[in-house]
């Protein structure tokens, strides 16, 4: 089961999103839930990712610079997302919060962000881990311990 950024409570299924540290204090909070008004496991799982997107993008909102697990999130959403007009928005998005992060942290970091939220770019570490997660269980063990220490 892929449950991340997922939780239950009772027999629904919310979306769960730790709140970035700097940002904590300023939120009042750790974590923000969701409701994603489904009692359906496969259903909470395809709308679980433009929910997250939607939440770490009000983060940018309050000063927080955006990293390499949103760009993951964002791609996410996009794969989950089936309406081109909605694929459109999201990818416009990633536009806009690129642009944002230039003047933050550069250019190069700015594009290779955009290519990571749109699907068109894979950052190694999550190369590698799908690699492992292919892998044999024993050989995956092993090699993980290597490329992770």
């Amino acid at each position: 089961m892929d449950g991340a950024y997922l939780k239950q409570r009772g027999r629904s299924w919310y979306v769960r999103v730790v709140v970035p540290k700097e940002l904590q204090k300023q939120l009042g909070k750790r974590e923000i839930f969701k409701a994603l008004g489904t009692r359906c496991l496969s259903e909470g799982q395809r709308l679980r990712w433009p929910m997250v997107a939607q939440i770490q993008a009000s983060f940018r909102q309050c000063g927080h610079v955006p990293d390499v697990e949103e760009a993951l999130v964002n791609a996410r959403a996009l794969a989950a997302l089936r309406d081109p007009e909605e694929r459109e928005g999201l990818e416009s998005a990633a536009g806009w919060v690129a642009e944002d992060m230039e003047s933050k942290a550069g250019t190069a970091a700015a594009k290779r962000w955009y290519d990571v939220a749109t699907g068109r770019g894979l950052p190694i570490s999550e190369a590698v881990d799908r690699w492992l997660a292919e892998r044999p269980t024993t050989q995956s063990r092993r090699l993980s311990s290597t490329v992770h220490q």
